[in-house]
């Protein structure tokens, strides 16, 4: 153990000696005396007052996190929850799932084509409104129906905000479909 550390002290003693040794042979060679080597980091020399000042806000700044605003917007989420035929008459559930109220829904029912396991959105058979639909806490859903002599002959797509008007979180959940038709002229005024 002690030759160890005689060895590493050895080695610190030569490297202090090597290192004052370039110094001084550095300042002979200039013509100067010789001065200790300062191995500390160099801190930065201000002459001015304001200019310390300054310097020490832009180091405050380089320190301190920045948070920037998260654009965020609370926007309505329609959706047709269900939709029920029965002989004359087509009914649909629409909710609003989303984080704002929204006004002045437009609800289409439109025939459909069945296309394999796909329906095809066809000729529109009516319009219904809702005045307003709260979010999560207040009135969040309405019915509205239509209705008409045999519904019941081919499928009835129904879609909430079919011309996008109202900005919302996912325009993915606006349509459901069942079996169930009627012709525009068919339609009872409710």
């Amino acid at each position: 153990m002690i030759k160890k550390t005689g060895i590493v002290c050895c080695g610190v003693l030569t490297v202090f000696l090597l290192v004052n040794s370039l110094c001084f042979a550095q300042h002979i060679d200039e013509g100067s005396e010789p001065q200790e080597l300062d191995l500390a980091p160099a801190e930065p020399r201000v002459e001015d007052a304001a200019m310390e000042e300054a310097y020490q806000a832009e180091q405050e700044k380089e320190t301190e996190p920045t948070y920037e605003p998260l654009l965020y917007q609370r926007l309505p989420d329609l959706m047709v929850k269900q939709v029920t035929a029965h002989a004359n008459k087509v009914s649909a559930q629409i909710y609003n799932i989303g984080e704002d109220e929204a006004r002045g829904i437009k609800v289409s029912f439109y025939k459909c084509e069945s296309m394999g396991s796909k329906y095809l959105r066809g000729q529109k058979i009516a319009d219904r409104y809702i005045e307003k639909l709260s979010f999560l806490g207040g009135q969040n859903s309405a019915w509205v129906s239509i209705t008409g002599p045999d519904l019941t002959r081919e499928p009835v797509m129904v879609v909430v905000d079919p011309d996008k008007s109202i900005k919302e979180i996912n325009e993915n959940n606006n349509s459901l479909t069942t079996s169930a038709v009627t012709t525009p002229a068919e339609v009872l005024k409710e």
